[in-house]
């Protein structure tokens, strides 16, 4: 009896212990996490994340507006009328606003996003008209200057596509290029013009008509896009805009229709 107590616990001991050998049995342990995944394998990221994107733009000729000078020569009723043009920009290098993604696949991102930027700048207009007395050294025809102040608002909505998947691993896993299009909106523009005249000043408030209120235009651009343990995504990146036409082009006062700018968004 004692015999067959004693062998039916043994047997009962070996079955309990098959289970905790098998790995060992054949050979096979349990596969080890890869070191080399990311804090975007570990999280589980949202679909739809919502940030802010801010931009500046490093050169002015390539920003909201540039610097130009242009001279034009007419004649009326026999008297030449010649009128020199000069711009220059005041606007802030600086910009923002919100911006808007949405994970298409494991590649592919929708962003949407709506900038905001104040436009500033001020056109000097020199109009010389009469007949030139050679006999004197300097200029006797009759001056008048005019210095225009004008500010406005710039409303940007670029929607892009972005593809991640320039480098397989490291560094370049994190690259991306986007492409997509935009519309700019101008807004609330005033113009102060002060104008002077045999030395008596007048101030006119009529604001300056702009070129197309609205207008579209295409982006590119190529960045990186970093998510940490949390999710939240740092994406810095460089774009580059050819619009469609011009929001100003009032004789010196010519938007630029190329615009480079660097930017960096973060979002959750």
């Amino acid at each position: 009896m004692i015999r067959r107590i004693s062998g039916w616990c043994a047997a009962t001991l070996f079955c309990a212990l098959i289970p905790l050998a098998a790995p060992d049995l054949d050979g096979q342990t349990p596969p080890a996490p890869r070191s080399d995944q990311g804090a975007e394998n570990t999280v589980k990221l949202r679909r739809l994340a919502v940030g802010v994107h801010a931009r500046i733009f490093l050169l002015r000729p390539f920003g909201p507006m540039g610097s130009d000078q242009t001279m034009s020569t007419s004649v009326v009723s026999g008297v030449p009328y010649d009128f020199d043009y000069n711009t220059g920009s005041k606007s802030y290098f600086y910009g923002g606003g919100l911006t808007l993604e949405y994970t298409l696949g494991p590649r592919t991102t929708f962003v949407a996003e709506g900038l905001f930027n104040q436009l500033r700048f001020t056109q000097n207009i020199d109009a010389y008209w009469g007949v030139v007395n050679p006999e004197t050294a300097t200029d006797d025809r009759t001056h008048q200057s005019s210095v225009q102040s004008t500010n406005a608002r710039l409303w940007d909505a670029p929607v892009m596509v972005r593809y991640k998947g320039v480098g397989s691993s490291g560094f370049l896993s994190h690259m991306f290029v986007a492409a997509g299009a935009t519309d700019r909106f101008v807004s609330n523009i005033r113009t102060t013009t002060n104008t002077t005249l045999n030395g008596t000043t007048t101030t006119d408030r009529t604001p300056l008509a702009a070129s197309k209120k609205n207008l579209l235009g295409a982006v590119v651009g190529v960045g990186f896009q970093f998510i940490d343990d949390f999710g939240i995504r740092v994406t810095p990146e460089v774009r580059y805009t050819r619009w469609g036409g011009k929001t100003f082009a009032s004789d010196s006062a010519q938007s630029p229709t190329n615009q480079i700018e660097v930017g960096i968004s973060i979002s959750h």
